[in-house]
């Protein structure tokens, strides 16, 4: 059976099989065919591999609860209670897991909490001035200062009206100029 057969037999795309036969879960064989090599996989190979992906991943409850009955003596009979309650393997294994989760999740919480008083000591600590006691400002202060536009503030800037300098990505605009300009409209 070649790889587009095997996987509409499997259920799944062309690229899956690949990845089983890559990771040696399912054995194939390459054969020559008309445009090269074609990997040819078994019928009996899919069929108990399929019987392998098909089987439950969970626990078997049933055989446990079996196992359990069986372990009761004799002269007990097997209770509803008793038949309910998994092995303490299970119950060990089980509990093992939710510990380790509920460790997870308190490293998880700490590391949030964490990283959000860095970032709000980080942002307590930067000075923050206002607008106002500000020698230099960017364009959007400008316009909320003087109501005028961010388009016009550049047209002015182009135009040589209004004296500004490029600083990293932004304009800044010295105060003084910024009134003086203002003065001058």
């Amino acid at each position: 059976m070649n790889k587009t057969e095997a996987a509409q037999y499997l259920e799944c795309s062309p690229r899956a099989i690949e990845r089983y036969v890559s990771s040696g879960k399912l054995a194939a064989r390459y054969e020559r065919g008309k445009t090269g090599n074609v990997l040819a996989l078994d019928v009996e190979e899919l069929e108990r591999f399929k019987a392998e992906l098909n089987a439950p991943t969970f626990p078997n409850i049933a055989a446990h609860i079996a196992a359990d009955n069986a372990r009761q003596s004799p002269t007990e009979a097997p209770t509803m209670s008793r038949a309910i309650v998994p092995s303490p393997n299970l119950q060990t294994r089980v509990e093992s897991d939710y510990s380790a989760i509920m460790r997870l999740l308190e490293v998880a919480a700490t590391t949030q909490a964490n990283a959000q008083a860095t970032t709000a000591d980080k942002s307590r600590n930067a000075p923050t001035v206002p607008t106002e006691n500000k020698l230099l400002l960017t364009l959007p202060e400008c316009s909320a200062l003087t109501g005028l536009s961010r388009g016009v503030l550049r047209a002015a800037i182009d135009g040589g009206s209004l004296k500004a300098a490029q600083i990293g990505r932004g304009w800044k605009v010295k105060r003084r100029d910024l009134e003086s300009y203002i003065e001058e409209l």
